[in-house]
């Protein structure tokens, strides 16, 4: 047996090999520790690092040359306030966009109803306005009558607004459609 001395608490132990360094597994242990720490240091020196300047903060702070061509904030802090400002922009031009798409539907449904002349022009008789509001208000003095009466009109007026609706959505489409071909040249 060789008596040498650790390489990590510098104590005196009986060597039972001759290549054995450390006095127990906890000095070997630690010694690959601080190789590896060692290794790790060596490679971030090599590594170049750059001074920037923080976005939100304004302060100076040092990265890696890697990421300083993405990053651009100084903590997680102004990361997040970074990331909520793209956030707002990104709605805020979405919502922009959607106003425009509206208004150029707009314009070109106004545009079709010029070109087609599709403004309906109410011509009733006078006789015929009177005799259909006398008959409306003889159902109106009958309860049951008018119970039936204003159900059938409910159901009237529900099934006609969705109607319209969609006609409208169909040809403010159609005519937006016309509208961009007649600018762009380019069909939809």
């Amino acid at each position: 047996m060789v008596v040498k001395c650790c390489g990590i608490c510098d104590k005196e132990f009986e060597a039972t090999k001759i290549h054995k360094k450390y006095c127990s597994k906890e000095c070997a242990k630690t010694a690959v520790r601080r190789y590896h720490a060692r290794l790790m240091r060596a490679k971030y020196k090599k590594r170049k690092c750059v001074e920037k300047v923080c976005v939100i903060c304004g302060d100076f702070y040092v990265c890696g040359e890697v990421k300083a061509q993405t990053q651009k904030s100084c903590s997680t802090d102004c990361s997040n306030a970074l990331r909520r400002i793209r956030q707002l922009k990104t709605r805020s031009i979405r919502c922009q966009r959607q106003r425009n798409l509206r208004h150029k539907k707009a314009i070109a449904l106004k545009l079709l109803a010029k070109l087609t002349n599709t403004e309906r022009v109410s011509k009733v008789p006078e006789k015929v306005r009177n005799r259909k509001n006398e008959n409306q208000r003889r159902r109106m003095e009958d309860p049951i009558k008018r119970q039936k009466a204003i159900e059938r009109t409910r159901a009237w007026a529900a099934k006609n607004a969705f109607v319209r609706t969609r006609e409208r959505e169909k040809s403010a489409n159609a005519a937006y459609r016309a509208l961009q071909f007649l600018e762009t040249g380019v069909t939809l």
